[in-house]
């Protein structure tokens, strides 16, 4: 396997990052947006040091994807952004058969954050009278 610090090492993960901001320049993603699907993206390849994007499975992107969503202080939005910028990473780039048939827009749906008065948030708070 290549050393990970190797001049041609560092010059494929920058020709990587190029093609990914590419994509999401023909995808239309907002200039300003660009450097967050990035660092969503790279969060998730960061999870899983001991993968190469290649050999990720259903069940690690669901792992991810539920860890990620329990996070406290996550908006729903910036779910929505992570959700987005991994399906760019594992559709387009990395181009896995399962992720083309992941149900991406399920996940992007269940960012909607819910109100303090549903049931199952409800009891999360104490009454005051």
């Amino acid at each position: 396997m290549q050393e990970r610090t190797t001049p041609e090492h560092q010059a494929a993960i920058t020709h990587f990052w190029a093609r990914y901001v590419e994509i999401l320049k023909h995808q239309e993603v907002a200039k300003h947006f660009q450097r967050w699907y990035v660092i969503r993206a790279q969060a998730y390849i960061d999870a899983h040091p001991d993968l190469r994007l290649k050999q990720h499975r259903t069940s690690d992107l669901t792992q991810y994807l539920n860890v990620l969503g329990q996070k406290s202080g996550l908006k729903d939005w910036q779910f929505k952004q992570a959700v987005d910028a991994i399906r760019i990473l594992l559709v387009e780039m990395t181009e896995l058969d399962w992720a083309r048939a992941f149900d991406w827009d399920d996940w992007r749906e269940s960012a909607r954050s819910l109100p303090s008065s549903h049931p199952t948030v409800a009891r999360d708070y104490d009454h005051v009278p």
